[in-house]
């Protein structure tokens, strides 16, 4: 039988968001240190702009609100990133086996755009922490329940019989 469409259409879409799954939980692990970098740059320069009578003193507080967020958080950006990492390239792994039409991809698919849809919810969680940091997670988080969400519904909606084990050849009587 030859490979439904959808099944193509799916598998490389899951692809490409692994892809950018793996380097947006790159992305997640490094945040802590984006953020301490960041710090102590406006620091130095609060610092160095201290005495300037025309010192942008409120984009400096701005920078401050922003960047200030609860210890935990940090730690939470790290292990989201990990798991995202984790969960992205099992999406790789499982939109592989859809696309090669084996089996038992479709369950796999299934686990994998589920871990996947659980690790874009718990990313939300930093949104909660009253840092306005947190707040620039909130657009990633949801593309990420989005696109697995549809990824996730049009796999579970669409004909399986490309999947089915194949009827043995009939036998020839010599």
């Amino acid at each position: 039988m030859k490979r439904p469409s959808w099944i193509t259409a799916v598998g490389i879409i899951a692809i490409i968001l692994g892809v950018l799954g793996i380097m947006g939980g790159a992305g997640n692990m490094l945040t802590p240190t984006v953020i301490e970098l960041q710090q102590e740059m406006f620091s130095s320069m609060q610092e160095m702009m201290e005495n300037e009578p025309d010192a942008p003193v409120g984009l400096f507080r701005v920078f401050e609100r922003f960047l200030d967020m609860p210890p935990w958080v940090g730690t939470w950006y790290v292990v989201t990133g990990v798991l995202k990492l984790l969960a992205s390239g099992f999406v790789i792994l499982a939109a592989a086996y859809l696309l090669q039409v084996k089996k038992q991809a479709p369950l796999l698919f299934y686990a994998a755009c589920g871990s996947r849809l659980l690790v874009a919810v718990l990313e939300l969680v930093p949104v909660f922490s009253g840092s306005l940091w947190g707040y620039s997670t909130l657009s990633n988080a949801f593309l990420g329940i989005v696109a697995f969400g549809a990824l996730l519904l049009v796999a579970a909606t669409s004909d399986k019989r490309a999947f089915a084990p194949s009827a043995p050849a009939p036998q020839t009587e010599n």
